[in-house]
């Protein structure tokens, strides 16, 4: 193989010219094979040269890089740190340094607009509290909305831990608007309302209140709901209990007066048409339940609750020798001033049955009495009860 002894280029034993850069060839060929005459080709050192720039500079590129998303992960991690402890503001400027050295970081982009969220969320958070000093709680709990809603497309620890605090803070709300619709006097009705708002809030302190609205709920339909008895309006007293068992399910003195509704209005309907029948039987019939002092009284007494209710409340025994059902108590409560009785009324001792020797209690709100009236003295009218 031959080549030419100025450039380097191949050529052939029969040339005379090099091809590539025109030279006379040298007649001796040996001179064409000597490959320590030969010039080297020039033309090779261009794509050499950017070859090993191009090496040089990608290996500075990648340390550089390395480094960069070295100090990139360092500053993201700084960052989640810092949004534990509610700085956004320091941890917004340690991602957006971590963006800076490497602009395709996506999770710290996405942490970015995470915490402009979180930003968000706190101011909302500041200005519900405002909202609620103001008594304008659905303004705030609106609020709290939004953020949750905001919240709804982020998962993980930072976003649940936001997410408890939402549903911290809208409790609070809650039972701060609970409180104050409970200071307006509400009715019963607003009661009914007021009952599902409280169970609604998961806190001990709503707990109490719903069972204090329960209480007032039963203490009111129970009232109520004797009144129509006494009436004998045995339907529209039932439908009452029903409705007030809907809010004070556990209520004992619902579930008995319920009991007693039914034995009662069965009673009243059977004695309506048997009148003529028993009518003959029934003076001595009364007569002799009487002298056999079926029921005892144990005690009696009356107080005044925190809304100027009067309550009488009891207790009596059993001295019959076989069950009696749906007792009775008429009682009558009278004034200092008053010869008469101011109020006379009924109650319906629970449970519905006593059994030989067992007590029972009785109670009874009274609504209607005058605040100016003060109740000096209790008395007992007499028992009623029924026998199998």
């Amino acid at each position: 193989m031959f080549f030419c002894p100025y450039c380097g280029t191949k050529v052939k034993s029969e040339e005379s010219f090099c091809l590539n850069c025109g030279k006379k060839l040298p007649n001796n060929l040996a001179k064409r094979m000597d490959m320590s005459q030969q010039g080297f080709n020039r033309f090779w050192l261009l794509p050499i040269g950017l070859v090993l720039l191009s090496f040089v500079v990608f290996t500075m590129l990648f340390f550089l890089s390395e480094r960069n998303t070295a100090q990139a992960l360092k500053y993201y991690e700084e960052s989640e740190e810092l949004v534990l402890d509610a700085k956004y503001n320091l941890a917004s400027e340690k991602l957006e340094q971590a963006i800076k050295l490497k602009p395709k970081f996506e999770q710290a982009v996405i942490a970015l607009d995470f915490i402009k969220v979180a930003s968000k969320i706190k101011k909302n958070i500041e200005q519900a509290h405002d909202y609620v000093d103001e008594g304008e709680f659905k303004d705030a709990l609106s609020l709290i909305d939004e953020s949750e809603r905001d919240l709804s497309s982020y998962h993980g620890e930072i976003a649940t831990r936001l997410v408890e605090n939402l549903t911290e803070e809208q409790n609070i709300i809650k039972y701060a608007s609970l409180l104050s619709s409970l200071e307006s006097q509400p009715s019963i009705d607003d009661l009914k309302i007021l009952i599902w708002e409280a169970e609604g809030i998961k806190t001990k302190e709503a707990e109490k209140v719903a069972e204090n609205i329960r209480t007032q709920i039963a203490d009111y339909t129970h009232s109520k709901a004797i009144e129509l008895l006494n009436k004998h309006q045995f339907s529209d007293a039932h439908l009452l209990v029903t409705d007030g068992l809907k809010y004070a399910a556990n209520s004992k003195k619902l579930i008995s007066l319920q009991q007693s509704i039914d034995k009662e209005q069965e009673a009243f309907e059977t004695e309506q048409q048997n009148r003529i029948e028993q009518a003959i039987h029934l003076a001595e019939e009364e007569r002799e339940m009487n002298e056999q002092e079926a029921v005892e009284l144990i005690e009696v007494d009356y107080a005044e609750d925190d809304q100027g209710a009067i309550i009488v409340s009891g207790e009596v025994k059993s001295n019959a020798t076989i069950p009696i059902h749906s007792v009775v108590v008429k009682y009558s409560l009278y004034h200092d001033k008053d010869e008469e009785a101011h109020a006379t009324n009924k109650a319906f001792v629970f449970p519905d049955t006593l059994y030989p020797g067992d007590s029972g209690e009785f109670e009874f709100t009274h609504y209607d009495i005058d605040e100016d009236i003060e109740i000096t003295d209790i008395q007992i009218e007499k028992f009623t009860w029924y026998i199998n």
